[in-house]
């Protein structure tokens, strides 16, 4: 049986004949994020893959912005996104802004982000009766669409910072005080979206 082997490795190697492996291998799709404005890779940056109708998998960036999807299936179409990190904006593959007009990808592939910085709103808040500053107050922005872009909450000043946002959109601000004497409302005195 062991020369019977011997024999068989032989000839396989002898005609140079591959043996499949018993399950396919898993492509894989990597590549960096950087920063736009500097070159310099961001470090702890989301990057999915999905399907038309699923999730697959989730890697985030390391130290040098580079990332690896390891459980993807070669020859599939994905659809790459890398979520909002700091000040830059999210995307999807290649430089769109929805999933909607995102391109596909076929892996194996590479897919290399270079993310825009976002722009910031700032602000204080205050209670209307005494001017007094409101601390621990959370502020959610929303785009006219009523999608959700980003939210922080005032610090011990009632100043806040909502960075990470894209030019040129309108958008809506909810402000949520703390406790229940002080009501919220949406930026300048508005009462709904």
């Amino acid at each position: 049986k062991r020369r019977a082997q011997l024999a068989l490795a032989g000839l396989v190697a002898t005609l140079g004949i591959g043996i499949p492996a018993a399950s396919a291998q898993a492509a894989g799709i990597n590549g960096t994020v950087t920063a736009e404005d500097t070159g310099q890779p961001l470090s702890g940056a989301c990057v999915s893959a999905w399907t038309e109708d699923s999730f697959i998998e989730t890697a985030c960036t390391d130290d040098a912005g580079s990332y690896q999807l390891s459980m993807i299936t070669d020859g599939v179409d994905y659809f790459i996104q890398v979520d909002r990190i700091g000040n830059y904006l999210g995307e999807w593959a290649f430089d769109q802004r929805t999933l909607e007009t995102a391109d596909p990808v076929t892996a194996p592939a590479t897919v290399n982000f270079a993310l825009t910085p976002g722009v910031a709103i700032d602000g204080v808040v205050t209670d209307e009766g005494t001017g007094d500053p409101v601390p621990d107050t959370c502020i959610t922005a929303y785009d006219p669409s009523f999608n959700f872009a980003n939210a922080t909450c005032t610090d011990q000043d009632g100043h806040y910072v909502l960075d990470g946002l894209e030019s040129g959109v309108d958008y809506r601000l909810e402000v949520l005080p703390p406790g229940s004497d002080l009501v919220g409302e949406w930026a300048f005195h508005k009462t709904s979206f």
